[in-house]
């Protein structure tokens, strides 16, 4: 596994973590909102939270995905039997 790899898996299990965090917070926003003990202040800044984790984990889960491709497309392959005679 190449450094790239290993940054880009630590990222995403910070990016996840905080994005389950960030989740489980606003999931407590909504229901107050709904049952009006906030105001949309309140609701605004939370979805605001919610919204910027969500980015990162998006971020951080595109550059795993890049990574582990990357890493996939270096590896060596089957070589055609045939293909290695010339």
């Amino acid at each position: 596994m190449n450094n790239e790899r290993t940054n880009a898996d630590r990222n995403y299990e910070d990016a996840l973590a905080a994005f389950r965090g960030a989740s489980r917070d606003y999931t407590a926003v909504v229901t107050a909102y709904r049952a009006r003990t906030i105001d949309d202040a309140v609701y605004l800044a939370g979805r605001k939270a919610f919204n910027a984790a969500q980015a990162a984990f998006d971020l951080a889960e595109n550059t795993y995905i890049d990574a582990k491709n990357a890493e996939e497309d270096n590896a060596p392959g089957i070589v055609d039997p045939q293909l290695s005679l010339f």
